[in-house]
């Protein structure tokens, strides 16, 4: 996989709200409007949407607008402050991984988006790097109102 672009945002919002949302794929549909259904691919070990680090599910995207992919297997992947999404297409091969850093009330995310730069020969990779990365972004924002909107988290009493 090669370095394809990155992508930064601070979004006001804690670092677990964040998570949660990018871990819970019934949400992705939520902050990236291209995806028109979600399904599992196997039986997960737990249905609360906050895996244990260290876990790992996958699913089957469909998307409703053309893309190099129509159709994508998702392996979602935690390990402490990294959220990664591997996607296999039947054209592409890619990754993506949210860093999140904890800034107090609000929290930066850093995406790295890593692609597969074998599976699509002749394809000048210099001209979709940049309308790829505005669409990463666009999401990224639509992600940030996702979060923002959400209610913070509250211990329960014990």
């Amino acid at each position: 996989m090669q370095n394809f672009f990155d992508n930064t945002m601070t979004i006001q919002a804690e670092a677990a709200t964040i998570g949660a949302i990018l871990l819970d794929p019934s949400r992705l549909i939520r902050w990236n409007p291209a995806i028109q259904s979600i399904q599992p691919i196997q039986s997960n070990k737990s249905s609360h949407p906050n895996q244990p680090t260290g876990s790992t599910r996958r699913y089957q995207i469909g998307r409703d607008r053309e893309a190099i992919n129509q159709s994508e297997e998702l392996t979602i992947s935690q390990n402490t402050d990294l959220i990664t999404y591997s996607i296999q297409g039947e054209r592409l091969a890619y990754r993506v991984q949210f860093k999140l850093i904890d800034n107090g009330p609000s929290t930066i995310v850093a995406e790295t988006v890593m692609i597969d730069t074998e599976a699509l020969p002749g394809v000048p990779l210099t001209l979709l790097r940049p309308i790829t990365k505005h669409a990463f972004l666009t999401n990224l924002r639509a992600l940030a109102a996702l979060a923002e909107y959400e209610p913070p988290r509250v211990a329960p009493n014990h």
